[in-house]
């Protein structure tokens, strides 16, 4: 659930980043909707960057480190502890925290650094404790100061602080509730939103604050070290305070090259360089940040509709630069931050840069919930204002996504092809690449600049081309035109159907030791038949070859496998084909044996409808029976247009492998087969020494063939091929060649 909350926050946050990932600031109101460019004052221009700057507000909230309680000891008897437990009550001493929290967590006697906080139930009171850098006043400082100048940020009442041993404790409110992270799975789509909201205000809220004047600096309220677990966890030098950005990364320069000193083994740091520094934004504004937005730092209301209460575990925060808490939500560690930082625009060919390859990681709970988030407002804006010539290209995307068996690794995928399409120059690997992508739309919505708007559009539309060129149009010319194994020879160039391989004899060598396609092709058309009872699996018309070769061995008398005389199929005798479910030449190889780029691409694709499928058609396995049935020829022709698919029955009312045969264009053309749908339950070979059809890759057929029909996908390609049967060119006749060439180099065909 991490990345769910933390994508959702992280769009929030983006909000308050521009594209470039700083920060634009804006006045104090709470009419503000997730896009402030409305209210846009100037821009300035500084170092060769575009920045977004709001009018400034002189009555905004500010914090001076010299206003704050004593770092030694507080207690706030004005607090509703006292008030709420009566005159005479008292904080419980250190020795009392220590002893009530090895009672909590008795693994805590044998630590000297971390502990869990210790709860007070019926006091309504939680103590947080342990030594610096896990704990340290400055957290207890600023929940005072925010309650005090800043009210409409959600944070617990601290009741005081007090030292002991070298440990620092924190009285605090006991929030009643739940974090964000244990309460999100049960939350509806309507409440996500609506705490989203509610963050995205409280975080607007908390960017107000401002420094007291003459007192700029970066670091923790007090002006401690910034307390960022990057810098806190890595043996890093103090983290400030700094006067000014430039020095702030100027520091982590030093941080870096500190690193990576011994790749460069008698070099001085100066000497080495830094892949960042110039990368790194020295005008951006410094802002307040919390800097560890996590869900499970967010309490949320047990009820319905959830509200938000609190965040809490403000150790990490301080003045930052504005990107700070947008790209600490993206990113797990302070080089992947660092790389980010630098998110330059430029177009680039994205043939041969982008790996598709499922990703090693998987997205965080709150980087897929901004995924979710950012992925459904760029489709809510685009689909209802697509043009829907020649196909409905955000409609395609998002019926990929909905029929998608792994939502996370459709939502990887289309955000690492936004994010290369973004940052193009180089391979655009996994990670980087999807941050990009989040990066680049996070926080997007309608009330977005109309510039913003058409970039969103012209991606979206940019990945339907992808999807529609490498996969679904190579799949449907693939099963019509392909001269390998069923339909027309080269681009119907003559008209004529190929025919297809004569079944191999019953002796000849199991599947696994035939070498070759046509071999294969052989063996796999025979397996079929016998498997499928020599019938067509939709329309159950029966072989015409065999139904003439056991008349003629054994006269009147000829049955079929079920035991039936052939004499009362005579009307329904077809001759039958065996049809590839996902496509042959999607694996077929090169002279060197090797899979074209296109081909690499559709099985990227395919990987997004059900990763690991691949598996079940890799080499040889394209060609096994999983992934064939047999068909009579124009059922053949419309399973392979798409035309109709096999949807899966409910095992528990139907026998194993039963399928209603119909057609997403059922009721919108009178030009379907009349015994349409209709429900079949497969037959099984003898023994059932030859696998069924795989219930997966039917799946796959049928939502590709809903894909095509409600994207218009399907017509269009339609109209590519009829276009170029056409003895002339027409007007665009020269965009629908191109297609059919680019395929035909790609090795389709």
């Amino acid at each position: 659930m991490d990345s769910c909350v933390r994508a959702l926050i992280g769009s929030c946050v983006k909000l308050l980043v521009g594209s470039s990932g700083f920060q634009a600031e804006g006045p104090p109101t709470q009419s503000y909707r997730p896009s402030f460019l409305d209210h846009i004052a100037s821009i300035n221009k500084k170092r060769g960057k575009n920045r977004l700057v709001f009018m400034a507000v002189e009555n905004r909230p500010k914090i001076s480190p010299h206003a704050l309680p004593p770092a030694e000891s507080a207690t706030f008897l004005e607090s509703s502890f006292f008030s709420r437990n009566g005159p005479g009550t008292e904080l419980p001493s250190p020795a009392n925290v220590r002893e009530q929290g090895t009672v909590q967590d008795p693994t805590s006697k044998d630590r000297d650094f971390s502990f869990q906080p210790v709860r007070y139930e019926q006091l309504g009171l939680i103590v947080k404790y342990g030594r610096a850098p896990q704990v340290t006043v400055a957290e207890g400082q600023l929940l005072w100061a925010l309650r005090r100048v800043l009210p409409t940020v959600p944070v617990p009442e601290v009741y005081g602080w007090t030292h002991d041993n070298g440990q620092v404790f924190i009285y605090m409110e006991l929030v009643q509730g739940v974090t964000l992270e244990q309460r999100w799975e049960s939350l509806d789509r309507v409440e996500r939103i609506e705490i989203c909201e509610q963050l995205r205000v409280m975080i607007l809220e908390l960017r107000k604050l401002q420094h007291a004047p003459g007192d700029f600096f970066l670091g923790h309220i007090n002006r401690e070290p910034l307390g960022d677990i990057v810098f806190t966890s890595n043996n890093c030098p103090p983290a400030g305070p700094f006067l000014s950005v430039a020095q702030f990364h100027d520091w982590m320069e030093i941080v870096i090259k500190t690193g990576i000193r011994h790749h460069w083994p008698g070099k001085e740091l100066s000497e080495i360089p830094d892949p960042y520094r110039n990368s790194m934004p020295d005008d951006a504004e410094v802002v307040f940040t919390h800097a560890d937005l996590h869900p499970s730092n967010v309490m949320v209301s047990e009820d319905s509709p959830s509200k938000l209460l609190a965040i809490i575990d403000w150790r990490q925060s301080g003045w930052y630069p504005d990107y700070w808490e947008f790209w600490g939500l993206l990113q797990g560690s302070l080089s992947r931050r660092l790389q980010t930082a630098a998110h330059h625009r430029h177009q680039a060919s994205l043939e041969g840069v982008i790996d598709f390859s499922s990703p090693s990681d998987p997205l965080s709970p709150a980087d897929l919930a901004l995924a979710r988030l950012t992925f459904n407002r760029l489709l809510d804006h685009c689909e209802p204002i697509q043009n829907n010539k020649p196909y409905k290209k955000a409609t395609l995307v998002r019926l990929m996504h909905e029929h998608s068996r792994a939502e996370e690794v459709y939502l990887q995928k289309f955000f690492l092809y936004l994010g290369s399409e973004n940052g193009g120059g180089g391979s655009a690997s996994s990670a980087s690449g999807v941050s990009k992508g989040l990066a680049r739309f996070a926080g997007f919505d309608a009330s977005n600049p109309n510039d913003v708007k058409k970039d969103a559009e012209s991606a979206v539309d940019a990945f339907a081309n992808y999807l529609f060129d490498n996969f679904f149009l190579p799949c449907m010319v693939d099963h019509r035109e392909s001269k390998i194994y069923y339909h027309v020879s080269d681009v119907k160039a003559s008209g004529l159907l190929t025919p297809q391989p004569t079944p191999a004899s019953l002796s000849a060598p199991l599947l696994e030791n035939v070498v070759g396609t046509p071999s294969r092709l052989s063996t796999l058309r025979r397996d079929c038949l016998i498997r499928d009872h020599y019938r067509c699996v939709a329309t159950r018309a029966f072989d015409e070859d065999e139904a003439v070769r056991r008349y003629d061995r054994d006269g009147s008398e000829a049955k079929d496998d079920e035991d039936r005389p052939l004499i009362e199929s005579k009307d329904s005798v077809e001759h039958l084909e065996v049809a590839h479910i996902i496509p042959h030449s999607l694996m077929s190889t090169d002279s060197k044996q090797q899979l074209s780029d296109s081909k690499k691409s559709a099985i990227a694709i395919l990987d997004m409808f059900a990763p690991g499928v691949i598996h079940e058609i890799e080499g040889a396995n394209i060609d096994r029976p999983t992934n064939a049935i047999s068909l009579r020829y124009n059922v053949h022709r419309q399973f392979g247009s798409f035309k109709i698919h096999f949807e899966s029955m409910d095992p528990a009312a139907y026998p194993p492998h039963t399928y209603r045969v119909n057609s997403a264009k059922v009721g919108s053309t009178p030009f379907l087969p009349s015994w349409l749908p209709v429900i079949r339950t497969f037959y099984l070979s003898p023994n059932c020494t030859i696998d069924p059809p795989s219930p997966r890759l039917l799946d796959i057929h049928r939502s590709c063939a809903v894909i095509l029909h409600l994207s218009a996908a399907g017509e269009y390609i339609d109209q590519i091929l009829r276009d170029q049967e056409e003895p002339y060119i027409p007007s665009d006749g020269s965009a629908h060649l191109g297609h059919l060439v680019s395929l035909k180099l790609s090795g389709w065909f």
